[in-house]
């Protein structure tokens, strides 16, 4: 304004002299375009999160730090100004009516992650709101970079990465089978991961694999029929007759891991899926040297 300027009127110089003496005025912080344009659409907005909950705790902000770390890391596609949305989702708990308006086809994903809790009902809630190539896309991120490696930059992300993966493997998970395709063969997947693992001498806990295992024994008989399942059953043939015969590496540690101690009482029990049992049952048969199943604890030379 002109009577802040060297070359002021004499009306101007009289009120820069007054001006110390008025209180000044506190300057509400300038918002940008996209915040106000964000901002206009609260009146009509959908709620997510329980206003009750606190959604600006020190632990949220601490995560959300790591997890807009995460989003410019992994996430692909979304728009130069997805950053308001998602900080308002994650702090106030809101979206724009218009589903995927500002995180595209990430939004069931980042609601999932932005959530304060989750359970299997919410996940599989939320993303039967959408496109089933929405978590589609999320799953197989999964499976391409975060399945068996390690990621310690994003420890939190992903343990509720890795949880909503596990919750998507639900009869109630419309995305899993439908006129998009039939999509359980990634967890087929997944399960045969499980054995690799143990066969390499590496424990089955942590794996995605051990924790969706009940889904996909309950569902056996339809996905092993599947293309990309009947591809990859050799290797989860191979890898069993190899534990089987008693060969895994780091034998002290693989038969006595939890999860293989539970499927070998599946197994000697005949509790597992009718053709998986049958095949699990001629295997066995066959080789020459054998674990042995002795009062439900694994026997094996070494």
């Amino acid at each position: 304004m002109g009577y802040f300027q060297t070359s002021c009127s004499k009306y101007s110089a009289m009120l820069i002299v007054l001006m110390p003496f008025r209180k000044k005025a506190r300057r509400s912080p300038k918002k940008s375009d996209l915040e106000v344009h964000v901002s206009q659409h609260i009146e009509a907005t959908r709620r997510l999160f329980d206003e009750s909950q606190d959604l600006k705790s020190n632990e949220r902000k601490h995560y959300y730090k790591e997890l807009v770390s995460f989003t410019r890391r992994w996430l692909l596609n979304l728009p130069d100004d997805h950053g308001v949305y998602l900080k308002t989702l994650f702090f106030q708990g809101m979206l724009p009516e218009k589903y995927e308006e500002g995180l595209r086809y990430w939004e069931p994903f980042l609601i999932c992650l932005s959530a304060p809790s989750i359970d299997r009902g919410y996940v599989v809630s939320i993303f039967n709101q959408y496109r089933p190539l929405c978590a589609f896309d999320v799953v197989d991120l999964y499976r391409v970079h975060f399945d068996g490696k390690s990621r310690p930059e994003y420890l939190a992300v992903v343990e509720r990465f890795m949880s909503i993966v596990e919750y998507l493997a639900d009869k109630g998970a419309g995305w899993l089978k439908g006129e998009e395709g039939d999509f359980r063969y990634l967890y087929m997947g997944f399960y045969i991961g499980v054995f690799y693992c143990l066969d390499c001498g590496e424990s089955a806990a942590g794996t995605i694999g051990a924790r969706v295992s009940n889904y996909v024994e309950s569902e056996f008989e339809e996905i092993k029929e599947l293309p990309r399942s009947v591809e990859n059953l050799p290797l989860l043939w191979r890898r069993l007759s190899s534990l089987l015969a008693g060969d895994a590496e780091n034998p002290d540690l693989v038969y006595r891991d939890e999860f293989f101690v539970s499927f070998l009482g599946r197994m000697f029990e005949r509790r597992l899926p009718l053709s998986l049992q049958n095949k699990v049952d001629a295997l066995y048969a066959e080789l020459p040297s054998r674990i042995e199943w002795v009062n439900g604890e694994i026997r094996f030379d070494g």
